[in-house]
C-alpha cells in the first residue's frame, strides 16, 4: 500500500499481505481503548486478529475487489473497493457497474469506462495532512450528494481499507451515521481491517463531534 515502508507480499500460504519492512508496527485498532487512545489490555489479551500482541506487522488483504457499505432508500448504494485483494477475488476494473467511482489511488489501466464519473485524489495511507482535508471532504460530499440521488457509487484506493473507508465514512456521517456504526458496517462488509489506520478514525470522530456541535440548539 501508498505507507512509507509498507510492501505487498504474497505468502507461502497464498495470502496477500500489506507487510512492514521498517521494523515498525501499527496498533492492533481491535484491542484499543473506547476513545481510541491506547490498547485495552483486557480486550488485548484475548484479540484474535493481532493474537494478543496489540501491534500489528502485516495486514491481510480483502477477500473482493469491492463490497457493498450500505444501501440508501433512494437506491443509491455505497461501495468500498480496492486495486489489489486476495488471489480469485475478482475484476480490479470496474468499467461501467458504477454510476460514479472515487478514486484515492490510481493504476494506469483501471479507469472506469468512459463515461462513468470519476473523481481522482492521490494521497499516502499515513498520517493526515491537513492540506487534504478540504478535497476529502468535496469528495466526500459528492459521494453523500450521488448516494443520496439513486446513483451507485465505489471508493477505492489500493486495498478497498484506509484511504476509501475515510472518505466513505466521511460520505456515511454526513448522511447521519456515528462512526462506531461505520466502523462496524464496513468491517462487517468488507473484513476486520478496514480503517486500521488510527489516524483516520480520529478524523472521522472529529467530523461526528463537530456536526453534532453545529446540530445542537444554543441554550
Amino acid at each position: 500500500m501508498a505507507h512509507l515502508g509498507i510492501v505487498t507480499r504474497l505468502l507461502p500460504d497464498g495470502t496477500l499481505v500489506a507487510e512492514n519492512t521498517t521494523g515498525g508496527s501499527v496498533p492492533c485498532p481491535h484491542c484499543r481503548t473506547t476513545d481510541g487512545q491506547r490498547q485495552d489490555l483486557a480486550k488485548q489479551a484475548t484479540c484474535e486478529p493481532c493474537a494478543g500482541r496489540g501491534v500489528i506487522t502485516q495486514i491481510p488483504f480483502c477477500d473482493r475487489q469491492w463490497d457493498q457499505v450500505m444501501a440508501h432508500p433512494s437506491g443509491g448504494g455505497l461501495w468500498l473497493g480496492g486495486h489489489d485483494c486476495q488471489p480469485g477475488g475478482g475484476d480490479a476494473k470496474p468499467r461501467d457497474r458504477f454510476d460514479v467511482v472515487i478514486s484515492l489511488f490510481t493504476r494506469e489501466g483501471h479507469e472506469p469506462a468512459p463515461g462513468v464519473e470519476h473523481h481522482t485524489h492521490t494521497m499516502v495511507d499515513g498520517p493526515l495532512d491537513p492540506a487534504d482535508h478540504a478535497r476529502l471532504d468535496t469528495l466526500a460530499e459528492t459521494t453523500r450528494q450521488r448516494v443520496e440521488q439513486g446513483q451507485d457509487v465505489m471508493v477505492r484506493c489500493q486495498a478497498g481499507m484506509n484511504r476509501s473507508g475515510l472518505v466513505a465514512g466521511m460520505a456515511m456521517i454526513k448522511m447521519g451515521w456515528r462512526t462506531d456504526d461505520v466502523l462496524a458496517r464496513m468491517r462487517a462488509a468488507r473484513g476486520p481491517w478496514v480503517l486500521f489506520n488510527t489516524a483516520f478514525v480520529d478524523h472521522l470522530r472529529t467530523i461526528e463531534d463537530d456536526l453534532q456541535r453545529r446540530e445542537t440548539p444554543r441554550a
